[in-house]
């Protein structure tokens, strides 16, 4: 009998707590974005936006019609060539679970019947490194046949290759081991390299240099250096930049 009223009790206190709960949601909550029942694909009505921000985007939508409806024959021929003349890249991030050679070959042609003039290869750990870099590419990377492949893909199907290089941050597969570790900005942190080292500047040269090597004819080079989050946390970087503040002074 105490065991039963003592479930019963708790029982209660959870229907309570689950009352005071939606009674709080309902009169403190901010109020919600609606979807919009009368919402079709193409009417250019949005849907889960509220109405004044579904407003909002449609009159910026109007004020970019009227201008463009303003635009003369001759300025809506130069924008079409301008455009035109755009290039139009694809990223293809290959780390993780990068696709197969047989998928590329039928990727590639869709790329450019959809108007794509080009790739932007990240290829991080799938880039068959090779010397004392070796250990930084996966145990299943592409190999240097596979790399003269891609391009060679890429060639037929009128694409250009931009290589990505990450050379500041996203150096996760460089820093995750022992052998590079002690160039890390921060050493609890892998995703970004000491820049005050001469040996970060060699490692990096090094990585450029292999993939120019498979891909002489490159005109450009992407060398990432986005999100480097913990830039500065580093003892080097904290000794620079209170010299710079003493100088300032």
């Amino acid at each position: 009998m105490a065991r039963k009223t003592k479930s019963s009790t708790i029982f209660t206190y959870i229907l309570i707590a689950i009352v005071v709960y939606i009674l709080y949601t309902i009169l403190f909550s901010k109020p919600r974005a609606s979807f919009t029942p009368e919402f079709v694909p193409g009417s250019g009505k949005m849907p889960y936006l509220p109405a004044d921000e579904t407003s909002n985007i449609e009159k910026k939508t109007d004020e970019s019609s009227s201008k463009h409806e303003s635009l003369t024959d001759e300025q809506r021929s130069q924008l079409r060539d301008v455009l035109q003349q755009m290039e139009r890249m694809v990223h293809l991030d290959l780390k993780g679970a990068a696709p197969k050679i047989s998928y590329l070959r039928e990727l590639f042609p869709l790329f450019k019947r959809m108007g794509a003039t080009g790739l932007l290869i990240e290829w991080e750990d799938m880039f068959p490194y090779y010397g004392e870099l070796e250990i930084i590419s996966a145990k299943d990377c592409y190999s240097k046949e596979d790399v003269a492949t891609m391009l060679s893909l890429a060639k037929e199907n009128d694409l250009k290759v931009i290589p990505l290089v990450q050379t500041f941050g996203h150096m996760e597969f460089v820093l995750k081991g022992p052998k590079f570790k002690h160039l890390r900005e921060n050493l609890m942190n892998p995703s970004v390299i000491n820049p005050h080292l001469p040996e970060s500047l060699e490692l990096v040269q090094k990585m450029i240099d292999q993939q120019v090597e498979l891909q002489p004819d490159v005109e450009f080079l992407h060398i990432g250096a986005d999100e480097v989050w913990v830039l500065g946390e580093g003892k080097e970087s904290q000794k620079k930049w209170k010299l710079m503040e003493f100088l300032k002074m």
